[in-house]
């Protein structure tokens, strides 16, 4: 009798044990309020970097809609503010006015990434004028060697820009018929490059040093007037021809050997390679693939670079009438992939435990939203869209990120089922798709604006501003902590 007793007792030890575990969230999330701001905040609108260079970043609100200012404020450390007055926003910094949402994101991003020690800003006048905070002050600088002319969006406009095949940040000030360039730099400063006569047609694609003279050169298209390289170590320039419209061309190595390609559609749907040739001092067309299926383009169909097979070298992802295609550009020669998987219409590749995915698209069915992912199995096997899997979650994804550090991105999605904001971990499973796991965020978060994650040197997290009776004024920090 005892014996059973004791077995029975065990049993229902282990079982609450059990219970108790799978009771617990499989991670931890903090929000810690940072401030409440006493304006509206804007998209796009706040930076994360270390303008102070004291080693620890800042959230600096670049704009309002009510006033022009910056506030700084230090997160991990102790907490301060800073309200620099008679300061215009550089309107175009979200990447100009052609710049989409997903774009804005992927810069927004990216230069929370670089260290920024100079912030382009309008002034009183309209002079563009470099940021700096030293000393506890603020301190305005002139760009040299741009001429100290008013930003008046007319004749004279100014935008930042994200190179979609290299990733640089660049700069562009449109004055007396010429377009100056800055490209950031990887300490955070913005270097002149150079300035062209012949672009004010042309809409900025990037810059790279394609016939390798350590001078930046500049790759730019432009819709009927074609696809063009201004040399910035002589003069003179390439024409190589006419793209096919939205898809804006690339410039990276993707076969490994140290030189740029630029690849692009051309009108005719055919995917060319091109590279400079060191001894004809010019552009020499490399390879040229079969026409693509491109009849049904739509704005944010591009041409994307990932790596899909983990060799470090990028393939190209062109998005066909069918589906998606891939193409590998490898020893002189192109190989392409082509399967029925949707349109890539995420700006990047995301990783869950190593495993990529990405989100095509989002369909509603019973008044719920889902969103469609493909997955992608690893190796070589992920060169052929035919070779993904399906999945739809029913989520709608609001950020896309690796916030604890882990090399594992988490999703803040919007849970259409149970109408609420999650955080997510994704971890792959044996059938080849993804398991979610899920926090609830909480019931005060109405819509979050997420702008950046933010890293202090071990600390991590992701600033978001939260809607509050209609509008976000709630600035938080939002941190991950693993509990399995």
């Amino acid at each position: 009798m005892e014996k059973r007793l004791a077995f029975l007792v065990s049993i229902l030890g282990v079982g609450v044990f059990v219970a108790f575990h799978l009771a617990q969230p499989p991670f931890r999330v903090h929000r810690k309020l940072l401030v409440d701001l006493p304006y509206n905040l804007l998209p796009n609108a706040i930076l994360v970097t270390d303008l102070d260079m004291d080693g620890h970043p800042e959230v600096m609100v670049i704009a309002t809609e009510t006033s022009f200012s910056v506030w700084v404020r230090s997160l991990f450390g102790k907490p301060s503010s800073i309200r620099l007055t008679n300061i215009q926003h550089f309107e175009d910094w979200g990447g100009g006015c052609a710049c989409a949402k997903e774009e804005a994101k992927a810069l927004l991003k990216k230069v929370s990434e670089t260290p920024l020690r100079a912030l382009p800003v309008l002034v009183a006048g309209n002079r563009l004028r470099l940021l700096r905070w030293r000393g506890g002050r603020a301190v305005f600088e002139r760009l040299s060697p741009l001429p100290d002319v008013p930003i008046n969006h007319r004749d004279t406009y100014a935008g930042i820009w994200h190179g979609h095949g290299t990733g640089n940040i660049f700069l562009t000030v449109a004055t007396r018929g010429e377009k100056w360039f800055f490209v950031l730099t990887s300490k955070g400063e913005w270097r002149f490059v150079g300035k062209w006569r012949e672009v004010d047609h042309l809409f900025d694609a990037d810059i790279a040093d394609i016939d390798r003279d350590r001078r930046p050169d500049l790759l730019a298209f432009g819709k009927g007037v074609g696809v063009r390289i201004f040399w910035g170590g002589r003069k003179g320039s390439a024409n190589l021809g006419t793209c096919c419209h939205y898809l804006r061309p690339l410039v990276a190595d993707l076969d490994g050997d140290g030189w740029l390609e630029v690849a692009m559609v051309a009108e005719d749907k055919w995917l060319q390679i091109w590279r400079f040739n060191p001894h004809q001092k010019k552009m020499r067309l490399l390879a040229v693939s079969l026409p693509f299926s491109l009849s049904d383009l739509q704005e944010g169909d591009e041409l994307r670079l990932a790596d899909l097979d983990g060799d470090g070298k990028k393939e190209i992802i062109v998005p066909d009438d069918r589906g998606s295609a891939v193409v590998q550009f490898r020893d002189g020669k192109l190989r392409v992939w082509k399967g029925k998987a949707d349109k890539i219409r995420g700006m990047l590749l995301y990783t869950a435990k190593g495993t990529k995915f990405y989100n095509s698209d989002i369909m509603t069915r019973g008044g719920k939203d889902f969103t469609i992912l493909w997955v992608l199995p690893k190796g070589k096997r992920a060169l052929s869209p035919s070779n993904w899997r399906r999945q739809e979650v029913p989520i709608r994804f609001e950020f896309v990120g690796d916030i604890d550090g882990d090399g594992s991105d988490e999703v803040l999605g919007y849970d259409s089922r149970w109408n609420c904001y999650r955080l997510y971990q994704v971890h792959p499973v044996k059938s080849g798709l993804l398991h979610w796991e899920s926090v609830y965020l909480g019931k005060d978060i109405a819509f979050p604006l997420v702008f950046a994650t933010i890293k202090d040197g071990s600390r991590r997290g992701l600033v978001m501003a939260v809607e509050t009776k209609g509008k976000f004024k709630r600035l938080e920090l939002l941190t991950v902590e693993g509990t399995r």
